[in-house]
C-alpha cells in the first residue's frame, strides 16, 4: 500500500498539479527576465518594456484556454466552457484594444488615450472576476460555444465604442475620489469568495478542474493586492508582482480547461474502449 506521505508527493507532482504550472511558469519569467536583462540592461528588466510582454503573454494563454473551450470533447461539460468564452472573450478583446491604446498610439491627446486604456483595462479585470465567480458558482449557458463568442465580441465592441465617449474620463477623474480603491477591493473580495468556493472541498482531492480554477482565482486575487500596493505606496516592484501573478493565473486557467475539456473526456473515452475488449 502507498504510504500517505508518498502519495501526497506524487499529487504535488502529477502533470496536472499547480505546483507543478507556477514552478514551470516563474522559471520561465525568470529566464525571461535574465535574458532581457542581458540584452537590455538591468533597466530594461524593471521598466515598462517588460510590461507589453507579460500583458502578451497572458493573452496567448487566454486566447489557449478560449480555443479550448470553444471545442470541448464533453457535451456535459459545454455550458460551463461557454462561460469561459463569454468572460475570457472580453476579457482578450479589450486587453488587445487596451495594449494597442497604452502602447501603441504616439501623437494623439495623451490624456484622452490614457483614460480609454484605463477604462478597458478596468473592463479587463471585471471580466475576469466575474467569469471565475460564475464558474465557481456554477453558472451554465445554455447554447453552441460559437454563439456565446460572437456575444463576446459584441460586448467588446460596446464597451470599445464607450470609450470613444465622455464616459471614460470621468472614471478617471472620479477615480481620485476613491471609486479605484472600491474597484480594487471589490474585486480582490469576489475572487477570494471564488477561490474558496471552489477550494474549500478539492485541496485533498482529485477533482484537478477545481483545484486548478481554484489557485488561478488565488493568483488573480494576490495580482489585484499587488495593484493596489502599486496604487497607493507606488511601488514599482508591486506593478511588476502584479502582472506576474496574472500569468501565473492564466496559465493555471489554461491548465484547468485542458485537462477538463480534452484530457479527462480522452482519458475516460480510453477506459471505456478498454472495457470494451
Amino acid at each position: 500500500m502507498t504510504p500517505p506521505a508518498h502519495r501526497h508527493l506524487r499529487r504535488i507532482l502529477a502533470p496536472e498539479s499547480p505546483a507543478v504550472t507556477v514552478v514551470l511558469v516563474v522559471a520561465a519569467l525568470v529566464m525571461v527576465m535574465v535574458f532581457l536583462g542581458h540584452t537590455l540592461g538591468h533597466e530594461g528588466v524593471s521598466g515598462p518594456e517588460i510590461e507589453p510582454f507579460m500583458e502578451l503573454v497572458s493573452m496567448l494563454l487566454a486566447l489557449l484556454a478560449v480555443s479550448v473551450s470553444l471545442h470541448v470533447l464533453d457535451r456535459q461539460a459545454q455550458g460551463y466552457a461557454n462561460v469561459l468564452v463569454l468572460g475570457f472573450g472580453v476579457a482578450i478583446m479589450c486587453n488587445v484594444l487596451h495594449g494597442v491604446l497604452a502602447h501603441g498610439i504616439p501623437g494623439q491627446d495623451a490624456s484622452g488615450v490614457a483614460d480609454a486604456a484605463l477604462w478597458l483595462a478596468g473592463w479587463v479585470r471585471v471580466a475576469e472576476c466575474a467569469t471565475l465567480l460564475m464558474i465557481a458558482l456554477r453558472v451554465s449557458l445554455a447554447g453552441p460555444a460559437k454563439m456565446w463568442a460572437v456575444v463576446a465580441g459584441a460586448l467588446s465592441l460596446g464597451l470599445a465604442w464607450a470609450a470613444l465617449g465622455p464616459l471614460p474620463r470621468w472614471v478617471a477623474q472620479a477615480s481620485g475620489g476613491g471609486l479605484h480603491g472600491l474597484l480594487l477591493a471589490s474585486l480582490v473580495g469576489c475572487l477570494a469568495l471564488a477561490a474558496w468556493l471552489m477550494l474549500r472541498n478539492v485541496l485533498g482531492g482529485d477533482r484537478a478542474r477545481e483545484r486548478l480554477m481554484g489557485w488561478a482565482a488565488v493568483a488573480f486575487a494576490a495580482s489585484e493586492l499587488a495593484l493596489a500596493v502599486d496604487a497607493f505606496a507606488h511601488a514599482k516592484p508591486a506593478r511588476f508582482l502584479s502582472h506576474a501573478l496574472r500569468v501565473v493565473g492564466y496559465a493555471l486557467l489554461y491548465q484547468a480547461v485542458f485537462v477538463a475539456g480534452i484530457r479527462q473526456p480522452v482519458a475516460r473515452r480510453s477506459e471505456a474502449e478498454a472495457q470494451l475488449r
